[in-house]
């Protein structure tokens, strides 16, 4: 009877004991369950937010990539149009070598080539017909602009000023393919000569009618 009260207790020992060692290894893992879940909502969290700040960069690029594409399909469109208009001018430069301007300059008719179109507009714009008659006694050097102007001041006498048309040439330059120079405002056909192959030199000097050769 003793052993078998014995042995009972020792039975209800261990069981105690075992139910401790239970409860305990339990509540470790609660607290370990807590921590990991802890860490997991809080990198829930992170990712969350991360995704978003992507998000809204990946808007950002889109609507930049769109602004880039319309600014290209622009500067495509600028540069055909820009290639257009050059082949336009290109074709336009090999079927005639250049075009002869004419200006009313003070009452007489002045026949000048493109390129000096801008040397004779700024001279226009800053020089006027006082200064202009000062600068007709002989300053400006031989073969340029001020040439044609004095020739064109001290031949007030005309009563027809347009009548006479000075003729405007390059000094050592070709020569206007299929045109002579241009008389009383028509120009008159000339025999074919050799076709414009490049810019004419620098410098222009007039040819008064009483000098003038014949290159009809």
């Amino acid at each position: 009877m003793e052993i078998a009260t014995r042995a009972l207790s020792f039975w209800t020992y261990q069981t105690t004991q075992e139910a401790c060692f239970q409860e305990m290894m339990y509540r470790d893992l609660q607290e370990k369950y807590q921590r990991l879940e802890k860490h997991l909502h809080m990198f829930n969290r992170e990712a969350r937010t991360e995704f978003c700040a992507l998000r809204e960069k990946l808007s950002a690029l889109e609507k930049e990539l769109e602004l880039e594409k319309r600014k290209n399909v622009e500067i495509n469109d600028q540069l055909q149009e820009k290639g257009r208009q050059f082949t336009k001018l290109q074709a336009s430069s090999n079927t005639k070598a250049f075009f002869i301007i004419r200006h009313t300059y003070n009452g007489y008719c002045v026949i000048l080539y493109p390129q000096l179109q801008s040397m004779y507009d700024q001279l226009k714009r800053r020089t006027l017909v006082p200064t202009m008659t000062r600068n007709a006694t002989g300053n400006g050097r031989p073969g340029t602009t001020n040439d044609v102007i004095q020739y064109c001041l001290l031949h007030n006498n005309n009563p027809d000023p347009c009548s006479k048309i000075l003729d405007a040439t390059f000094a050592n330059g070709p020569r206007i393919h299929g045109y002579s120079p241009v008389r009383n405002g028509q120009a008159s056909k000339a025999p074919n000569r050799r076709p414009f192959s490049g810019p004419p030199n620098a410098g222009m000097r007039f040819m008064p009618p009483a000098t003038r050769g014949t290159t009809r």
